[in-house]
C-alpha cells in the first residue's frame, strides 16, 4: 500500500483518490468483498411520484447528496446471480 499511495503522489493523483484507493486496499485486506447479499435489500415497489411531491429546492439538492440507486438493466442482475 505504501508503495502504491507513494507512485500515486509521485504522478499527482488527488490526495482524495488516495484516500479512497487505499480504503478499498484495506477494506480487501480485511477480507472484505463487497457483496451485498441479496436477502440484504428489497426493492422500492410504490415510490412517490415527484408530481405528488412539494420539496424545497435545499433540502431536495441535500437529499440528492445522500442517494444511491443501483439499477441492473439488460440481464445483469441474472448473470450476477440474482433472481
Amino acid at each position: 500500500l505504501d508503495a502504491a499511495q507513494a507512485k500515486m503522489r509521485d504522478a499527482g493523483v488527488d490526495p482524495i483518490a488516495i484516500d479512497v484507493f487505499s480504503s478499498y486496499y484495506t477494506q480487501i485486506e480485511e477480507g472484505r468483498t463487497g457483496i451485498i447479499p441479496e436477502d440484504s435489500i428489497s426493492p422500492l415497489t410504490d415510490p412517490d411520484r415527484l408530481d405528488d411531491v412539494t420539496v424545497d429546492d435545499e433540502v431536495a439538492a441535500d437529499a440528492l447528496d445522500h442517494t444511491v440507486i443501483i439499477k441492473l438493466n439488460g440481464g445483469l442482475g441474472t448473470s450476477m446471480g440474482l433472481d
